[in-house]
C-alpha cells in the first residue's frame, strides 16, 4: 500500500494583485514601501522580523510595529522576482509566487485607503 502526500508548492501559481487607492498623489511612497517589502522578503535583507520593523521605521513610518507584522508575514517563502509597479494609477504586483499574502495586504491596507484586488 502507497499513502501519497500531496501539497501546494506555490511554484505554478501567479497571482496579482492590485491596489487601488484613493488618494494616488502618494502612490510613488506606496510603490517603493511595497516593493521594499516584496524584494526584501525575496532577497532575505533581514535576519528577523525587529530588523525588518527597526528599517521601516527608519525609513518609511515609524508606526509600523504597531500594525502587528509578524515573522509568517514577512519571512513569504517568495521564490521569484516579481513584476511590480505602478500601472493606470494603481499600484500592480504580478508574477507572485507565493500563498502567504497577510503581510502584503496588511500593508496595503497600512499604506492608505485602498481597494485590493487579487487575480
Amino acid at each position: 500500500m502507497k499513502i501519497w502526500r500531496e501539497f501546494n508548492s506555490s511554484h505554478s501559481s501567479n497571482i496579482t494583485i492590485i491596489g487601488e487607492f484613493s488618494e494616488p498623489k502618494n502612490l510613488e511612497k506606496h510603490y517603493e514601501m511595497i516593493q521594499d517589502f516584496i524584494l526584501g522578503a525575496w532577497e532575505e535583507r533581514h535576519a528577523s522580523i525587529e530588523d525588518f520593523n527597526d528599517h521601516w521605521a527608519k525609513e518609511f513610518d515609524p508606526n509600523v510595529r504597531y500594525i502587528g507584522i509578524t515573522n509568517d508575514e514577512y519571512f513569504i517563502g517568495i521564490d521569484n522576482d516579481p513584476d511590480i509597479k505602478i500601472e493606470d494609477g494603481n499600484l500592480k504586483i504580478s508574477k507572485l509566487r507565493m500563498d502567504n499574502l497577510g503581510g502584503i495586504i496588511k500593508l496595503l491596507r497600512f499604506a492608505g485607503k485602498c481597494r485590493i484586488t487579487i487575480i
